[in-house]
């Protein structure tokens, strides 16, 4: 599993609004000195978790980004199903591909293999909350 610089500094976003959740609403800016990703980039990878429903904006001198739920109800698989469109970057060539299969799936030794894998991380990435990050 190879993971991508947005989805690392979007589990990073993720994991210090878990921790600071019961003080309100964080700043992008806290993040990034805290982190070390600049404010740009992390401006970047917002939108996506907030599109998915993962976190909130308030605005204001107060202002800043907040969970929609308690860190024990949001999975890292749903986090960068959020940031990726999948819990993996690559996936075996013919998983997911119901326009154009792969011509070997049928009888391909390693699909199974890809199979298993991918069911075990999904599980485990499902099993891990934002509560355990923090």
């Amino acid at each position: 599993m190879k993971v991508t610089a947005k989805e690392e500094a979007g589990l990073i976003v993720m994991a210090h609004l878990a921790r600071m959740a019961a003080d309100g609403p964080v700043s992008l800016k806290a993040v990034a000195e805290e982190s070390g990703i600049t404010l740009k980039y992390l401006e970047k990878v917002v939108p996506d978790l907030r599109k998915a429903g993962l976190i909130e904006s308030e605005r204001g001198v107060n202002g800043g980004y907040f969970l929609t739920r308690q860190p024990q109800e949001i999975t890292l698989a749903e986090t960068l199903v959020a940031l990726n469109g999948d819990i993996l970057s690559q996936q075996c060539i013919g998983m997911g591909l119901e326009d154009d299969p792969c011509p070997r799936m049928g009888d391909c030794p390693v699909h199974p293999v890809w199979n298993l894998l991918y069911q075990r991380l999904e599980d485990t990435l499902n099993g891990i909350t934002l509560n355990d990050l923090a």
